[in-house]
This record gives C-alpha cells, structure tokens and sequence, in this order.
C-alpha cells in the first residue's frame, strides 16, 4: 500500500521496500523475474533459479549491480480498506503482532511505539486495515493521460 507517487518499480526493488502487507512482508516475496542492464552493458534476465545470487543480490542493493528495466510481479486485486486502530502495550505487542498474523480477517497492520511523554516507550499504536464492505467502484478515480511539461 502505497500514499505517495513519488515511486518507481525498480527503485521499490533496488531496497526491497516493504509495506503494510503482514503476511507477504517485503516486495521480493512478489517478483518472479526481472531484467537488469548490468554495468558491462548487458541485459539479463534474473530470476530465482536461474541467477539465484544475483537475485538475491539486486533486491536490497540500491542499483549496485546493475538498472532494473522491467519485471513481472506476482499481485492480488485491489481492495478498499477500512481502519482500525488500538493501543497496546509494548510488553503484549509480540503476541498480539502474532495474532494479526494469523487471523485472516486483517489484511495489513503497522505499529507505531508511542512518543508521548506521560507513555513514552511503553505502548504502542497498532493499525489494523480490515476489507470494507463498501463496493470498490466508489472509490476508483480514472486515470489521467500524461502530460507533456513543455
């Protein structure tokens, strides 16, 4: 889940970004193959099984091994959310970020530890994003063409 544009796929990859998703963690979990013009000038195609160190490699290496040009992802259908958020204590959050991950009802979670001062370091803020019952065509916009600056 992303709130910025800002985002390109290959620079996603470049860090291995992850997101929201509890259960599928970082974005290297969804890629099946990409290519990369390696700094020789070569273009080659990488995956899992046919170039495993290279792979594991380019995720997370912030273009140190080369520019990733195109890639197939593995992606689920869009889904509208609804947010729920709760506090908890630092001492529980282990076992209660366990059960989030095991009730599939929640779709994503993040938690923030809080900075107040009258609970500084002792409880944690946990949002929880549940599936809406709502319909999603209420909440799609159309896309704009793209516009030349000049």
């Amino acid at each position: 889940m992303q709130r910025q544009n800002i985002f390109t796929v290959g620079g996603a990859i470049s860090v291995n970004v992850h997101g929201r998703d509890i259960k599928n963690e970082s974005l290297g979990n969804s890629i099946i193959w990409f290519d990369l013009l390696l700094p020789n000038g070569k273009i080659v195609k990488v995956d899992r099984k046919g170039e495993p160190e290279l792979f594991k490699n380019v995720l997370g290496g912030y273009c140190l091994f080369g520019v990733i040009l195109d890639v197939e992802l593995q992606v689920t259908e869009d889904e509208v959310f609804e947010i729920c958020t709760k506090k908890v204590s630092v001492d529980e959050f282990p076992k209660y970020a366990h059960s989030l991950r095991k009730n599939p009802e929640v779709k994503m979670a993040y938690a923030r530890i809080s900075v107040a001062p009258k609970s500084l370091m002792d409880s944690m803020f946990v949002v929880e994003y549940y599936t809406s019952k709502q319909p999603l065509t209420g909440y799609i916009s159309r896309l704009k063409e793209d516009q030349q600056p000049f």
